[in-house]
């Protein structure tokens, strides 16, 4: 079993977490039930933050970029208590302002050849 609160190992008929010291049970009506185990939020945050990184790097390809960089965006808003959905909103961020200037220099170039 883990800890609710700070994810670590417990053991199963422990009542609370040796690290932290939050309660691991409920009590109702003089009967103790599991409080919860480690919950699919945090791996779901985990994966949407790995999710951002990597869409972040692929955001600097030019032309389809520009799609990857608003879904790092997206993943690292949702997931930026972890430090690689942070990172993910500073790629995405910076693709699209890489995008941005690369579609003004193509049109820049294009107009100058007319």
């Amino acid at each position: 079993m883990y800890c609710s609160k700070c994810g670590n190992e417990v053991k199963d008929d422990a009542k609370f977490c040796p690290r932290c010291g939050a309660p691991l049970f409920e009590n109702k009506e003089n009967t103790f039930t599991p409080v919860a185990t480690v919950t699919k939020k945090r791996q779901t945050t985990t994966l949407m933050a790995s999710l951002s990184l990597a869409c972040g790097i692929f955001g600097f390809i030019p032309f389809i970029g520009f799609i990857f960089s608003v879904v790092a965006l997206f993943l690292g808003l949702y997931s930026r208590e972890e430090s690689m959905g942070k990172i993910g909103i500073g790629l995405g961020l910076a693709s699209i302002i890489f995008e941005i200037l690369f579609g003004i220099i193509i049109l820049l170039g294009l107009h100058g050849t007319n």
